[in-house]
């Protein structure tokens, strides 16, 4: 019977895990890599210390806008050369009377 069986037998391998130290930042990027929605959270002895979910996350984001202000401001560093490219090419495609707004 299922009911019976050890966890280690139906759980998805490798297991992957982030530092409790580890960033939120860490763990979405950990978890987007992997395609998973649950995170084992390990201390420095290797020992599950929990487990952080998407959702724990998401309500971490909702309930601090100053943690939300500080992970978008390190997004937008990062990916600002891709946002410059994204707004030249949206540029690049309006329409401007008499031409170009050069």
């Amino acid at each position: 019977m299922m009911l019976q069986m050890s966890a280690r037998d139906i759980m998805s391998k490798p297991v992957i895990t982030i530092d409790a130290m580890g960033s939120i930042r860490d763990a979405l990027q950990t978890m987007e890599l992997n395609n998973i929605r649950r995170l084992p959270v390990i201390d420095k002895e290797k020992k599950i210390v929990g487990i952080v979910t998407d959702k724990d996350i998401f309500r971490a984001l909702m309930r601090s806008q100053s943690l939300v202000a500080s992970f978008c401001e390190s997004l937008l560093v990062e990916y600002r050369p891709v946002y410059e490219r994204l707004g030249e090419f949206m540029l690049g495609e309006v329409p401007f009377p008499g031409g170009s707004p050069k």
